[in-house]
């Protein structure tokens, strides 16, 4: 997979009716304890972000066999799939990662995740 020159990725929410919690991957304490630490998402269920698109550290982490960041990031062409409205944050984080080329997502996500992006830079501009 490392090797490939298209990759196909979901990106995940952390809320306790996940399909990772449904698949009994994780448990819902465990996603509710991730989101207090600032986890926003994960991307193919291995790496998870902060609404930054930074790692953010989960027991969680390394539990199921994915692809890090850092092999995504030489992956020429990765499209990240995402409809759900539960998803915002999550694509956000996953998109200032850097390495997602194309996004598939609903018009709604589109624009809420405009609008959470314009929002947070405005935060970012007045705390400096």
């Amino acid at each position: 997979a490392r090797r490939a020159d298209t990759a196909l990725i979901g990106v995940g929410d952390l809320s306790e009716d996940s399909n990772m919690v449904r698949m009994g991957w994780f448990s819902p304490q465990e996603i509710a304890e991730a989101r207090l630490s600032g986890t926003v998402g994960d991307m193919m269920g291995y790496d998870f972000i902060d609404f930054h698109g930074q790692p953010a550290h989960t027991p969680m982490q390394g539990r199921v066999i994915g692809l890090t960041i850092a092999d995504l990031a030489r992956i020429p062409d990765v499209v990240a799939i995402a409809s759900e409205n539960t998803k915002a944050a999550g694509i956000l984080g996953a998109l200032r990662t850097g390495v997602i080329d194309t996004l598939a997502t609903s018009a709604t996500n589109a624009h809420t995740i405009l609008r959470l992006d314009e929002a947070t830079r405005a935060d970012d501009q007045l705390d400096r």
